[in-house]
């Protein structure tokens, strides 16, 4: 794990720690605000999900973002079921499925619009392997790891000589 990894885990962490806390306060000290507290839920757990996210995004760059949208998503609805089921045993505080699924709802809509607002990892189709053009990456892992970062383009619709037809390629864009 590099350190902007680990760095965005300690906020992730330290993130639930406080959602926990926050929970285990009896109902009777929670401040009065005139907002929902279904807002309220859909807020926290909308926030966690895309710090879930740039955690994810820094452990595991080579994932689709939908990918990474959908497993933040399915964590931070299970840290809010489990958050649920803890509010059960503080007092003057209940566990509700309208809170959950407000949970649920938030995380979803913040994760999505985490994932509107990155680059797609793609690339369509690589080119057959060829002992007559060893410059091109073979494969699609040969093609990840050939660039740290920047994209790699190739042109479309290109003949070699010696090959029976075009090679289609797209760009793949490569993180950090």
């Amino acid at each position: 794990m590099n350190g902007t990894a680990g760095q965005r885990w300690l906020l992730v962490a330290g993130y639930a720690a406080m959602i926990f806390v926050l929970s285990a306060l009896p109902g009777e000290s929670l401040p009065r605000v005139n907002v929902s507290d279904k807002l309220i839920h859909a807020a926290e757990f909308g926030l966690f999900a895309v710090l879930l996210c740039r955690a994810l995004r820094a452990q595991f760059p080579q994932w689709r973002a939908a990918s990474l949208v959908l497993l933040s998503v399915l964590i931070a609805t299970a840290y809010g079921a489990s958050d649920e089921a803890h509010q059960l045993l503080v007092s003057q505080r209940v566990s509700d499925f309208a809170d959950l699924a407000a949970d649920a709802l938030g995380a979803l809509l913040a994760a999505w619009g985490w994932g509107q607002g990155q680059p797609a990892l793609a690339l369509a189709t690589v080119r057959p392997t060829s002992s007559r053009c060893p410059e091109w990456p073979r494969d699609l892992e040969t093609l990840r790891t050939t660039k740290k970062s920047g994209a790699i383009r190739y042109p479309s619709s290109t003949r070699h000589p010696g090959d029976d037809a075009n090679i289609h390629t797209r760009v793949l864009t490569v993180y950090n």
